[in-house]
């Protein structure tokens, strides 16, 4: 009888398993970065029609009315405090302590976030209602360039080199 897959076993060194891993991951972090969004800019629509059509009447109609720059930075800042989460316990396993990991992760993601910040804020002076196809565009302008770095730089495989310390005890990132 095989063994059955753990949570651990994901996102080892292999390349395929990453990128699995990492549009899961992506497509994750485009659900919670839109909702946010219209959360604090508009409201959510989508919860408000699902509610009405069982007769239950929803607690939150609005959103919080926040400008789209404001709302984007808040739910763009959430979205990347999770998604660390995600690639260091999950996305991409690595031997190296997640606070070696820390400054090449924040490093990276700071880059990509501005670059999709950027990116989201110019189309969105050019299309103001396809907030979602633009918040689209901008995360995904960004994940090539975010993959690679974290596949070969921020996360990676194999034992640790120089001056970064392994985890001790194992690979759950808590003691080292």
């Amino acid at each position: 009888m095989a063994n059955p897959l753990k949570v651990s076993d994901l996102g080892g060194g292999s390349v395929v398993v990453r990128g699995v891993l990492f549009f899961v991951g992506g497509g994750m972090s485009y659900v919670m970065n839109t909702a946010l969004f219209e959360l604090l800019t508009t409201g959510l629509r989508w919860p408000e029609t699902m509610l009405r059509f069982v007769d239950v009447e929803p607690l939150i109609v609005r959103g919080a009315g926040w400008p789209p720059t404001g709302a984007y930075a808040a739910s763009l800042g959430s979205v990347i405090a999770l998604s660390f989460l995600w690639s260091y316990y999950i996305n991409f396993r690595t031997s190296v302590a997640w606070h070696a990991c820390a400054p090449r992760y924040i490093t990276t993601v700071g880059a990509c976030a501005l670059l999709n910040y950027t990116i989201v804020q110019l189309l969105l002076l050019q299309a103001p209602t396809r907030e979602k196809l633009i918040i689209l565009i901008g995360m995904a302008t960004a994940a090539g360039f975010k993959f690679l770095s974290y596949h070969f730089w921020v996360f990676p495989g194999g034992k640790p080199t120089g001056g970064e310390a392994p985890v001790a005890g194992g690979t759950d990132g808590l003691d080292g």
